[in-house]
C-alpha cells in the first residue's frame, strides 16, 4: 500500500498564468470547483468490486425464472388485451428496458476486460 494521500484536489492557480498551472488544495477548505483524484490502487479496487457486482447481477438476470414482464405494453396499453389496432407490434416495456440494461453491463464487462 502506498504512502501517497487516498485523495487530492485541484484547481487552477489563481491568477492562471499557464494551462497546466495547478495547486493541490486543503481537503478542509474546498469550494466545489476542484477536481478530485483517487489514488490508482484505491480506484482499482473500486472498479474491480463494481465489476464483479455486475458480473453477479447479470447472472440473476440471465436465470430461467427471472421476469421483467410488467404486462405494460411500451404505448401504455395492457399486453393481453393489446391488438395491432395501435399499428405495432406489442412489446412488454419492462421486457425492452431490462433487455437494454443486460446489453449495456455486458458490453461495459467486455469493454473493461481489455
Amino acid at each position: 500500500m502506498s504512502d501517497a494521500p487516498e485523495h487530492i484536489w485541484i484547481n487552477p492557480c489563481h491568477p492562471c498564468t499557464a494551462e497546466d498551472d495547478f495547486y493541490v488544495c486543503n481537503p478542509k477548505i474546498l469550494s466545489g470547483r476542484e477536481t478530485q483524484y483517487t489514488r490508482h490502487d484505491l480506484a482499482q479496487a473500486e472498479i474491480d468490486r463494481l465489476r464483479e457486482a455486475l458480473r453477479g447481477l447479470l447472472h440473476n438476470f440471465e436465470l430461467p425464472h427471472a421476469s421483467f414482464e410488467t404486462g405494460c405494453c411500451m404505448c401504455g396499453d395492457d399486453m393481453e388485451k393489446h391488438g395491432f389496432h395501435s399499428n405495432h407490434s406489442p412489446t412488454d416495456s419492462g421486457v425492452y428496458y431490462a433487455e437494454l440494461a443486460i446489453e449495456a453491463a455486458r458490453a461495459a464487462l467486455e469493454n473493461s476486460d481489455e
